[in-house]
């Protein structure tokens, strides 16, 4: 679709009240992607609501109070090569990712906008983008990014702890990107206090597509818009998201996956016959933090239910596939060496928690470990859950928790002293 028909996108959506745009995404059941779950339309009409001036009736921008005029920070952080969305979003949909920003903006009332992107990232086509957004166009258009003082671009260092709204904020302030309480919630209390709506360049993007189709569908926009968005229309699906599929020795593949897509259709469409699904062992959903499933789960869909179920989150849309016979033990220990790395150290729950994780499973490889210290490693997983500050301490025990579940016997070889039967398998190849 070239630029001028999603710029016109836009100029139609912001002649539209906040309450219909709601009601159009609520109606296609449009969900946020890549951060906290839910009906995207249900946390932007929270945000609008927190920043109503108190008595003010609903309505246009001067019901918002100027201490209270919410922010809208979309983020393309990706925070490591497991991850890749963000990039893939900024490369394939700049224009997109704008609009969905700027309608965003209207539709909370929102004063000041921000694009994140990381160090290393190419968002020369976002540039490009906000130089045509500046551009004499539309005057409605002009107008309201002019009241806006235009989109400000934020480029931030490589960090995954940057993937938490918190440490976002906190970085955007020109603050240490780690975890901050004071935005717990962001959209009630962000940004200087005010509501603030933080969300993934592919979910700006996604509505953008979804308010595009529905033009489309009314006759509202002319006929290039329509034959702009005839590819998107196939495949995107309310269920459905970007997922970064790798594989050792591979590159990193960026998928579209509809919402009833299996995790065996998942690695073909990623990888096609690079890979032999037969090989595969299993996966971990998630990058580091994610659960592991075993091989026989490859055709269960690859549902947010199932995600949740493991003890991982969608919120972290990476795929790893693990081919052959590899020791789940070594495995969790990996994974858990990697989240001591990223941990920032402002909670003991989650510095001291998988420092004490990491220790076990060091205990367990060397054949040393007990049922006992076992079980207490249980109890201290869950007490992670609980009491740790951001997803990188809440999620970390999701890889130690699901590796005991997935590789039970791998796990029990080593405590009682046998051969673990992918060391076994190993040596007879």
């Amino acid at each position: 679709m070239d630029g001028a028909a999603e710029w016109r996108v836009l100029e139609r959506a912001l002649m539209l009240p906040p309450e219909e745009i709601f009601a159009l995404l609520r109606d296609y059941g449009l969900r946020r992607k890549g951060g906290a779950p839910g009906l995207v339309a249900d946390h932007w009409e929270r945000c609008r609501g927190a920043g109503r001036a108190p008595g003010a009736a609903p309505g246009g921008r001067a019901e918002m109070s100027a201490a209270q005029s919410p922010v809208v920070v979309g983020t393309a952080i990706d925070g490591s090569d497991e991850f890749a969305q963000g990039q893939h979003t900024l490369r394939e949909d700049s224009r997109r990712v704008l609009t969905g920003l700027l309608i965003a903006a209207h539709a909370v009332g929102a004063e000041h906008c921000y694009v994140c992107v990381e160090e290393g990232q190419d968002y020369s086509r976002l540039r490009d983008a906000l130089g045509e957004l500046a551009q004499d166009g539309d005057r409605r258009r002009q107008a309201w990014v002019g009241r806006l003082g235009g989109v400000q671009l934020k480029v931030m260092k490589r960090s995954l702890l940057l993937r938490d709204p918190g440490a976002l904020l906190a970085n955007l302030t020109h603050r240490q990107a780690l975890p901050d309480v004071r935005y717990s919630d962001p959209a009630l209390h962000g940004l200087d206090g005010r509501p603030t709506l933080v969300e993934s360049a592919e979910t700006l993007a996604s509505v953008a597509a979804v308010l595009g189709m529905t033009f489309v569908d009314r006759n509202s926009v002319d006929a290039s818009v329509a034959e702009g968005e005839k590819g998107l229309a196939s495949s995107q699906e309310a269920q459905g998201r970007l997922l970064t599929v790798m594989v050792a020795g591979q590159p990193a593949q960026v998928v579209f996956l509809g919402g009833d897509c299996t995790i065996r259709e998942a690695i073909e469409t990623a990888l096609g016959a690079c890979v032999e699904v037969a090989e595969v062992q299993g996966i971990q959903l998630g990058g580091p933090f994610g659960p592991f499933l075993g091989g026989l789960q490859l055709e269960n869909p690859l549902t947010v239910a199932l995600v949740e179920e493991a003890g991982g989150s969608m919120g972290g849309a990476a795929m790893r596939v693990l081919l052959g016979k590899q020791c789940g033990v070594d495995l969790a220990l990996e994974a858990l060496r990697r989240l001591q790395l990223e941990s920032c150290g402002k909670c003991p729950a989650c510095y001291e928690g998988v420092r004490q994780l990491v220790g076990f499973l060091e205990s367990v490889m060397a054949g040393v470990a007990t049922s006992q210290e076992g079980e207490l490693a249980r109890v201290l997983s869950q007490h992670m859950l609980t009491a740790s500050l951001c997803d990188v301490g809440k999620l970390a025990p999701a890889p130690f928790l699901s590796a005991l579940v997935v590789f039970a016997d791998h796990f029990g070889a080593h405590l009682e002293g046998t051969e673990c039967p992918a060391c076994v398998s190993r040596e007879s190849a």
